[in-house]
């Protein structure tokens, strides 16, 4: 039993905790704008929150002295600085002049752009797959997902289609990333996302089904859209999910320009040896089930009150930049981005999370054997992959693209190399067309964000061959 004495060091624990993790994995959201350069300064203030964070443990189990009181007032003197910084958020002594802001007493233009857009029906399309007693699923399984960029309602059969399939917390407000919905009417693309179980609106499965689920999820989607053929980008953890679609659905690609584009591809720690994902090894299994509580906690209660650590979710959602303002209406302002990314967590959160949890632990292959497939990993999937392909010698070559990040904190250095490996000569076939970019100034996050310009080439790329 705690003592009252003991109370401040375990608030410590709580209040810290998550922006010790934060800065430390993700160094760019604590940045107005990208600055590579900085990371190093930005992690080494994680490790001293860190170290913080290891006292303050200590002195929850050692017993209550004059050593723990001179501790305790140590480090209330560090949460003068956080909490200054609230009251100025508070005041808005901290963002931009009043004279550059618009009304606020209703939100501002901003808020109501945000919320029109956000709001739009195209985000909050569902689904049902029916019951299917012989798997064990009893009542039907909804299935939410976004269906937004150009449509073209006098010939909606030759219309260019994008299933885009998400990160580990990414589900269909993946497409409320800035300038997507745009873009993609720019290049007359479709784009769409469905929520994985557990997340969004879509019903939840146990950790073994999710691929199983996602696999039945896709061919019912297209049916239900009337659709016949797609190119697919994935996002970091999309890739395992890209991947089984492959081999499982292959004839929903194009016949003719059979495409696909992965975006930071999940690579397990086993082959990237990335320190942070290595470290998980050591965290319980039923701990990182539990993520999705840590993340929803602090958002709706700890980055209130503290207001440093906004960057912290960056990572469930794509993260547009701060576009200056501009006269121009095709182009989102600062304070539209601000507002539409407040909003945006709100909305995330206010629907189901767990499913970022199974994410995680699939991610980690914490759990039974093949979570992933059959297939357990790219070295045994690629020549599946291609002997599948081999196989079919009168179609066009499958082609894909590779998008790795300049700095990718959960892929390492060896991720990407190891990755390619697998795809290298023969391993590949001769049905098999793959080529690898690196993006200067990206992270795992970031590299879809839209000024480093990676998902406008795959837009552009998918539109030119199959609009031409």
């Amino acid at each position: 039993m705690l003592s009252i004495h003991q109370v401040p060091f375990l608030l410590h624990l709580l209040v810290e905790v998550p922006p010790c993790i934060n800065f430390f994995f993700n160094p760019d959201g604590q940045l107005a704008k990208p600055q590579p350069y900085a990371h190093a300064v930005i992690r080494q203030y994680a490790m001293l929150l860190l170290s913080t964070n290891i006292i303050a443990a200590i002195f929850i189990v050692r017993p209550t002295d004059e050593i723990a009181r001179q501790v305790a007032g140590a480090l209330a003197v560090y949460h003068i600085g956080p909490m200054l910084r609230a009251l100025e958020r508070l005041r808005g002594e901290d963002d931009e002049p009043t004279a550059n802001k618009g009304p606020s007493s209703l939100g501002g233009p901003g808020a109501h752009w945000a919320i029109e857009f956000l709001c739009d029906s195209r985000f909050h399309q569902s689904l049902w797959l029916p019951p299917k007693p012989n798997a064990g699923r009893t009542a039907p399984l909804r299935v939410t997902y976004a269906d937004v960029g150009y449509r073209d309602p006098t010939n909606p059969g030759n219309e260019t289609i994008i299933l885009f399939v998400g990160g580990m917390s990414g589900g269909r407000y993946c497409l409320a990333m800035a300038s997507a919905d745009k873009l993609a009417k720019k290049y007359k693309v479709r784009l769409l996302c469905t929520d994985r179980p557990a997340i969004g609106g879509s019903t939840g499965v146990v950790l073994e089904e999710r691929v199983n689920t996602w696999l039945e999820t896709v061919p019912a989607l297209l049916q239900h859209l009337n659709i016949k053929h797609v190119s697919i980008v994935s996002h970091s953890a999309g890739t395992v999910y890209t991947m089984n679609t492959l081999l499982v659905h292959r004839s929903i690609l194009h016949p003719t320009k059979p495409y696909v584009a992965l975006c930071v591809p999940w690579v397990h720690h086993s082959h990237s040896a990335a320190t942070a994902m290595v470290a998980t090894n050591f965290v319980p299994e039923s701990v990182v089930g539990k993520y999705h509580n840590l993340a929803s906690f602090f958002v709706k209660n700890v980055n209130p009150m503290i207001g440093f650590s906004s960057g912290i979710l960056n990572s469930l959602a794509a993260k547009g930049p701060d576009i200056p303002s501009s006269d121009d209406p095709d182009i989102e302002s600062k304070d539209m981005s601000k507002a539409r990314m407040k909003l945006l967590m709100k909305y995330f959160f206010a629907e189901s999370t767990e499913g970022c949890s199974q994410e995680a632990l699939l991610c980690l292959k914490r759990g039974k054997n093949h979570l992933w497939g059959e297939w357990e990993d790219y070295d045994k999937y690629v020549p599946l992959l291609a002997e599948q392909e081999n196989k079919d010698q009168e179609g066009s070559k499958l082609e894909v693209d590779v998008y790795y990040a300049e700095d990718d904190m959960m892929i390492g250095k060896k991720g990407p190399v190891w990755f390619d490996s697998c795809w290298e000569g023969r391993k590949k076939g001769d049905r098999i067309s793959y080529e690898s970019h690196n993006t200067k100034g990206t992270n795992h996050e970031s590299i879809l964000d839209a000024e480093y310009g990676v998902f406008e080439k795959i837009l552009r790329k998918v539109s030119n061959s199959l609009q031409a």
